[in-house]
């Protein structure tokens, strides 16, 4: 393998856990919409094992979070 091939295969990894996270946080903040469970950042954090940070640096979930998290007050 040259070095650019294993940096390729570095970023198709990375993208591929990305995706995944992502699909595993959509699906708990919906189970969470359905179970109507309170929802913000720790809640979300802590059921779909992921950090604080990653959340908030994910525009669209970071949005999705705060609509639904006011909604809810």
């Amino acid at each position: 393998m040259t070095r650019k091939s294993n940096t390729t295969a570095i970023i198709q990894l990375s993208k591929e856990k990305s995706e995944k996270t992502r699909i595993k946080v959509e699906n708990t903040i919906s189970e969470m919409t359905l179970k109507k469970e309170k929802i913000n950042f720790n809640s979300v954090a802590q059921k779909a094992n992921v950090s604080k940070s990653w959340l908030y640096k994910q525009k669209d979930i970071r949005t999705r979070v705060e609509t639904l998290r006011d909604a809810n007050e």
